[in-house]
């Protein structure tokens, strides 16, 4: 009787070679997923240069500077007692970073003009510090107020908003009191009047009226 195995053909598929004829399709997977991997990498890295530039153009210090006299309004928060909540000030900011700070309040003789600091922290940041003597009615010094102000200049760089941190300090240097204000600032400029336009040519040959 005849034996029912069947011996393989010629067709049938030898063990192992099917794994060598897919090897080429896996290669070109993997070359495709690495050259996938690379674009991506190289356009996050587009992407970052490019927020890097845009933020170094966006913190450019061409116009961003204080330097000049501003009008600010004053509202104080929880301020002592007998105190004007709120009231105006003149701020006058230095080239070098100095600064001179007079006030609207009631009875100039109770305080001097104030001396300060101001510098740029960021994109269009200030920080700014001033002190002032303190007297009382008999003209006798009663200590210091020293004001910490937090700037930032608004898009049109002629207005400013600021947040202050006030210390009201004895004459041995001791805090005594803090509280908060806020500010806006207006910056003060130049009104020429119009005859002054046709009195340039007389004014450069020395002419008098």
């Amino acid at each position: 009787m005849a034996s029912s195995t069947r011996k393989p053909t010629s067709s049938s598929t030898p063990c192992g070679v099917g794994k060598e004829v897919n090897m080429p399709n896996r290669k070109h997977a993997v070359l495709g997923a690495l050259a996938l991997i690379a674009l991506t990498a190289l356009v996050a890295a587009g992407a970052i240069s490019a927020g890097g530039t845009d933020e170094a153009a966006e913190i450019s210090p061409v116009g961003q500077r204080l330097e000049g006299t501003w009008t600010t309004t004053v509202n104080l928060v929880d301020p002592p007692p007998g105190v004007d909540t709120s009231f105006r000030a003149l701020n006058t900011f230095t080239e070098s970073g100095e600064l001179l700070v007079s006030s609207s309040v009631g009875m100039p003789s109770l305080r001097s003009l104030a001396h300060g600091e101001w510098l740029r922290t960021g994109n269009r940041r200030f920080a700014s510090t001033f002190v002032f003597f303190r007297f009382d009615p008999t003209g006798r010094f009663i200590g210091t107020q020293k004001v910490h102000r937090t700037i930032r200049l608004q898009r049109r760089l002629d207005v400013f908003n600021s947040t202050d941190v006030i210390e009201i300090i004895d004459p041995n240097g001791n805090v005594l009191r803090t509280f908060g204000a806020t500010e806006v600032g207006e910056r003060l400029t130049i009104r020429r009047l119009a005859h002054d336009e046709g009195d340039s040519d007389s004014s450069a040959r020395g002419d008098d009226d």
